[in-house]
């Protein structure tokens, strides 16, 4: 019980994130540096035992474009900026993922670096671009990406939406997502759409593209867009690039011509596998990152922490248990008819963290070696909340590690909507704050919001 216990906090306490006031940041692949600020709007106070409520967490999709001007594509010339992919010129990094930012690379698993440019990432409001170089540790694109595209005051009404997935199979899909399975060819996936809510102006309104799945690890996706029209009925043009690369002048062109022969062998694989490409408005791929890239920090941390633990088992030490019945018996204890125990404590674990200013406030990220491995830098204590239901009482409970949402805290695990499922399922629940994703988050999130690169991971 005693190492259940401690396997269960052990994560809790390494540094999930790598940048916070106290605390550590996500190990995340971009989204093309668009901002979910997901702001808990309720604080939500359980008034029974002082346990703060995990209300949930509201997608905002706040959108910061940097230095781009959304609007209409019109066919003009592709972009200058090379950091830029002219493929959708109103905004930089748009499409995404985008195949641009994928330089080859022989020592890597999917043989390529995720790389991009100085500017290719969004600026702030004083032009401070999102710095890329983190993000040359990724080998491809994160496997929960969405694809997202900007088509101004586009009617979506026909696009296939959380309802109806399905459709996103269709035949005449305006939008196919496919996965190269190679000698099996391009495989659809099912996907669903939506407008981003947070913009105001249609004309700047991106469009997510969702994966109903998880996408594959070190795997080629493909996205074929067709048929797509604004409000007032008018099919979009291709963007000028586009066109290039469809009637082959892109290989004449200094700005286009090192993708031209991969966007021939793509519009050749789509005639093969019998997609009508003269009505694509927009065909672009790009590849997943690879399991290495993607879980090999983490789970060497995981490992080295479960072998120091081994080598030198802690104890937790409990400071505060307060015992509930299930209804007034006149005792005059607390009356709670679903938790018995609630027990506080604390244990002491390997830290991989180290102090860094963000901004003017003390905070930590990860220690790292030359290889981009997480190093101990010793131990830290951290608190954590039990809750043991009445069912354990008369038999062997299970544990269930509890972790809260952005911006809460580890007592949340206590929270009156857990406690009926505790007890009627028999579990014991264990809860730490997360470090990074919790309310000492606060001041460093306000900080860095103001430059994206202060979350160092």
């Amino acid at each position: 019980m005693r190492r259940a216990l401690q396997l269960l906090l052990l994560p809790l306490g390494l540094g999930l994130a790598a940048c916070s006031g106290e605390t550590a940041t996500d190990a995340g692949t971009p989204d093309a540096g668009f901002v979910d600020t997901g702001v808990a709007t309720d604080s939500g106070v359980d008034t029974d035992t002082g346990v703060v409520e995990d209300t949930g967490v509201v997608d905002t999709g706040v959108v910061d474009a940097g230095d781009t001007d959304a609007g209409t594509p019109d066919g003009g010339e592709p972009v200058d900026n090379p950091d830029c992919d002219p493929l959708m010129p109103e905004v930089c990094a748009l499409p995404w993922p985008s195949n641009l930012y994928l330089e080859p690379d022989g020592t890597r698993d999917t043989g390529y670096t995720l790389a991009f440019g100085a500017t290719s990432l969004p600026a702030n409001n004083v032009r401070v671009h999102v710095d890329p170089t983190p993000y040359r540790r990724m080998d491809g694109y994160g496997v929960g990406t969405p694809i997202m595209v900007l088509f101004p005051n586009l009617d979506a009404s026909q696009l296939p939406n959380e309802t109806d997935i399905g459709a996103s199979l269709d035949p005449d899909a305006e939008i196919l997502l496919l996965v190269d399975e190679g000698k099996g060819g391009l495989v659809r996936v099912p996907y669903f759409t939506e407008l981003d809510r947070h913009a105001t102006d249609p004309a700047q309104q991106l469009l997510f593209v969702r994966p109903a799945v998880i996408l594959e690890e070190d795997a080629r996706y493909v996205v074929v867009i067709r048929n797509l029209m604004d409000t007032s009925g008018t099919v979009y043009p291709r963007s000028a690039a586009f066109q290039a690369y469809v009637d082959g002048s892109a290989a004449n062109d200094p700005k286009l011509a090192d993708r031209a022969d991969a966007f021939t062998d793509l519009l050749d694989q789509l005639t093969g596998e019998g997609i009508d490409t003269t009505s694509i408005q927009l065909a672009w791929d790009f590849h997943t990152a690879s399991d290495r890239a993607l879980h090999r920090p983490m789970l060497h941390m995981r490992d080295d922490a479960l072998a120091t633990i081994d080598a030198n088992l802690p104890t937790p030490i409990i400071t505060n248990v307060t015992e509930y019945v299930p209804a007034d018996d006149g005792t005059g204890r607390p009356v709670d008819a679903n938790m018995a125990f609630r027990v506080e404590g604390e244990v002491t674990v390997p830290s991989y963290l180290k102090t860094k200013l963000i901004g003017l406030f003390s905070s930590t990220v990860l220690e790292r070696d030359a290889n981009g491995m997480p190093v101990q830098t010793g131990t830290r204590t951290i608190p954590f909340w039990m809750m043991i239901p009445h069912a354990a009482r008369t038999s062997t409970a299970s544990l269930v590690m509890y972790g809260h949402g952005l911006l809460g805290t580890g007592e949340q695990a206590l929270s009156s909507y857990n406690r009926p499922v505790a007890n009627q399922h028999n579990f014991i629940y264990v809860g730490a704050s997360l470090t990074g994703f919790d309310e000492d988050m606060l001041t460093p999130v306000g900080v860095a919001l103001r430059e994206l690169s202060a979350f160092e991971w």
